[in-house]
């Protein structure tokens, strides 16, 4: 299998601008910089897979 295969980094879409952050170690990661950020909602993936959708207004 390829590297691609198995995703080694989280990354991060807020979901309010649709900007995204990549290069997360860990979920835990993504998730502090999202809170340090103050974002409002995110989606958070392991590679192509969706692990995370925060929307506390929804």
């Amino acid at each position: 299998m390829s590297h691609d295969d198995h995703p080694q980094e989280y990354h991060l879409i807020c979901r309010t601008t649709g900007e995204s952050h990549g290069g997360f170690a860990t979920l835990a990661g993504a998730r502090e910089y999202a809170r340090e950020e103050n974002l409002e909602a995110w989606d958070i993936f392991h590679g192509n897979l969706l692990v995370e959708r925060h929307e506390p207004l929804r």
